[in-house]
């Protein structure tokens, strides 16, 4: 199953209930006004793909927590914080524009400590 909601001008905040879409594989929602934190995925075990990119969406990484299977994320511009979580660092994800002070690794015996994102600005949502 897929979600391509991309630039729709869709306003508010992700709905937790996207969490108990199990079979989602690829989730773009990207170019919107999305606002809030991004409710936790773990559930979406088959998630492969994740476009956040160019909302107003806050919070931390945790809900990167249990996505095994993710190949590419995709969060700029937007206004989130924390630290990528260990069992992706080791993988062939594709991260795009992570600030400069976090640095990622392929291989697992190269990773640094953990990093926290810059937080960017604050939520006006």
């Amino acid at each position: 199953m897929n979600s391509r909601l991309s630039g729709r001008n869709l306003t508010g905040n992700i709905l937790a209930e996207l969490a108990s879409l199990t079979g989602l594989v690829e989730l773009w929602l990207d170019g919107n006004v999305l606002c809030g934190h991004i409710p936790a995925l773990g559930a979406c075990l088959s998630l492969r793909n994740i476009h956040l990119e160019n909302n107003k969406l806050t919070g931390d990484l945790s809900f990167l927590d249990g996505l095994s299977n993710l190949q590419e994320l995709y969060v700029q511009n937007n206004m989130l914080s924390g630290t990528v979580p260990g069992h992706l660092l080791g993988k062939n994800i594709v991260f795009t524009r992570i600030p400069k002070k976090l640095r990622l690794f392929s291989r697992e015996d190269d990773l640094p400590p953990p990093q926290p994102f810059q937080e960017l600005s604050e939520a006006n949502c």
